[in-house]
Formats: structure tokens, sequence, C-alpha cells
């Protein structure tokens, strides 16, 4: 009996060993599948966003790779994602929103698409007629040789300028035609430079009239150099002062058009009388069109006239309003349209 229940221990403490070494061979089997699970989780999630890409799914794609981070390739993933919806939004003409994801993407030729997509919003503006926001676009796409962009660029600066034509912009106009060389640019940037109520119109009327006073009267004077413009005056050569746009709320730029004009001397008395007569003929006739050194007498007359002898006398020819004032320390003489 004794020998028996030594055998039964003996086989239960074998049976108890032998369920341990169970225990312990299932458990490292569970915790090494657990790792497995784990460890393979990453590369099933990933290949899950592989074939959403392949299903054309980029926008969850891209969320899936965005989890995964710095996992194999998952950032390079993340572009290329990008990449496949910007060329879905210009496959739809939608060159905005493909723009917008390809303007800072690193990818393959996604500077080229960035370009296209410039190209075809530019070419959309200008057909829209909204050529000043186009020929800042063809300007950049031009610099970089974008296809026929400098053609573009060119049409839309002509454009552009035609319109700050019409809407009495001319130093605008100016700075897009000139020297553009494309149908009639020249000629209407000639027209505004050389127009008749341009700086270089008064300053060759004025000029003229030197010539006239001189074989006239015997009276010579110094003619005027428009380059010699400072802000908006030139000084002549009997020390006066022409104004150009005087009027406070004048801001028109006086090289492509004036509106008025202020001559002004100060000390005059002790100037010679005939060299300031025969400046006023010239600034008259300088903002006159069609003048004659007799029009012009007769306006400077009629100023002279209207004073009474006074400080202040002025005369009106058509749309020009002139006048005239005298005091002991200033003498000036000034035109102005009146519409």
């Amino acid at each position: 009996m004794e020998n028996i229940s030594k055998d039964q221990n003996v086989g239960q403490q074998k049976s108890k060993k032998k369920a341990i070494v169970i225990i312990v061979i299932i458990s490292v089997l569970i915790i090494g599948g657990i790792i497995a699970f784990v460890g393979t989780g990453d590369l099933r999630t990933y290949n899950k966003a592989i074939g959403m890409m392949k299903n054309q799914d980029y926008s969850s794609a891209k969320e899936i790779f965005l989890e995964l981070e710095d996992y194999k390739d998952s950032a390079t993933q993340v572009k290329a994602c990008d990449y496949q919806i910007a060329l879905l939004y210009i496959e739809d003409g939608e060159y905005e929103n493909a723009l917008n994801i390809l303007s800072d993407l690193d990818y393959e030729d996604s500077t080229d698409k960035a370009n296209l997509c410039e190209y075809e919003i530019a070419k959309e503006l200008y057909n829209n007629g909204d050529y000043a926001a186009a020929s800042q676009k063809f300007t950049v796409l031009s610099a970089n040789g974008y296809e026929d962009s400098n053609e573009y660029l060119i049409k839309s600066s002509y454009e552009l300028g035609k319109q700050y034509l019409d809407e009495g912009n001319y130093e605008s106009a100016v700075n897009c035609l000139d020297g553009l060389n494309y149908e009639d640019s020249e000629k209407l940037v000639d027209s505004i430079v050389n127009g008749t109520y341009s700086l270089n119109k008064f300053v060759e009327r004025y000029n003229a009239m030197v010539d006239v006073m001189k074989d006239k009267e015997g009276i010579t004077i110094e003619k005027l150099d428009a380059n010699n413009l400072s802000i908006d005056q030139l000084t002549t050569g009997t020390g006066g002062t022409i104004t150009f746009n005087n009027a406070a709320d004048e801001e028109i730029d006086c090289r492509y058009e004036i509106t008025s004009f202020m001559w002004e001397k100060s000390p005059w008395i002790f100037s010679d009388a005939n060299a300031l007569t025969a400046d006023w003929y010239c600034c008259v006739a300088g903002f006159t069109p069609d003048s004659t050194y007799e029009s012009v007498g007769d306006i400077i007359g009629d100023m002279v006239d209207s004073s009474g002898g006074g400080i202040y006398g002025s005369t009106y020819v058509g749309d020009l309003f002139y006048n005239i004032s005298k005091t002991k320390s200033t003498i000036t003489i000034s035109g102005q349209f009146t519409e």
C-alpha cells in the first residue's frame, strides 16, 4: 500500500510537470502569435493602402500612409497620392485645385505639371479679359520658357495697355505698350507721349513761339527741354517756374496729359518787361493747340484788359480758362480746363 501511494505521488508530480510544460508551450505560442500579428499589422495596413491606390482611392490611401509615418516608404507614398489627386484635378480641368497641391510638391514631374496649371489658368484669365492677372502669370511662365507664354505675354500686355489708355491711366498704358512692337502699340505710345496736351507738345509749341517772338519782336528767351522736368515743374529762361497740373485734386502725370499750368516769378519787378511778356506768350501758346502769334496776343490782351489795371484779370477761350495775377512781389499767369 505504501509503495502504491509513492507511485501515485510520482505519477501526479509527472502529470503536473507535463501540464506546466504544455501551458508554457501554449503561452509561448500565443505570445509569439501575438507578436507576429502585431509585427505584420503595419505591413497589412500598408498593403491595404497600396490596394486603395490601385483603385484610385488616393485620399483614403493618403490618410493611411500618414498614420504609418516612417513605415517603409509611406512618406513617399503620401507624395504619390497627392500627385495622383492633382492629376485627376488636371484631367477635370480644375487647375486651381491641382496647383494648390503641386505648388509645394516635390515629386516626379510635379514642377512641370504646376507650370501646366499656371499656363491654363493664365489662358483662362486672358480669355476672360483679366489681362492684368494674365500678364503676371505669363511673365513668370515666359521667363521659364514655357510653351508660347511669351506670345501670350505680349498679347496680354497689349490688351492691358489699351485698357489703361481707355481709362486715362496713361503712365500705366505706356509701361505696358512701350517697346512691345505688337500691332499698333508704338502708334498708341506716340499718341500718349506726344498727345495734344502732353508735356512734349506743350514744350514743342512753347519753343515754336520762342522762334516767333525772336522773328517778330526781336526778343530772345531760352527754349524749354522736356527732359528737365522736375516732378511737375520746368524753369524758363526768364527765371519763371511753370508748374503743371497744380490744382489740388490733380494726380495726372503731366508727361502725358496737362490739364492746367501756372507760370510764376517772384520777385519780378526788376525783370525785363519784354522778356516776361515773351515768356507769357510762349506759355499760353504751349497750352493752346493751334495757337498763333495773333491768337495768343488776343488772349493776353483780354486778360490784361479785364483787370482794368488791377491785380487780376481773366478770359475764356473755348474750354480753356486763363488768368493773370500781379502783386509787388509775385506775378503769375495760368491756364486750365473748365470741363
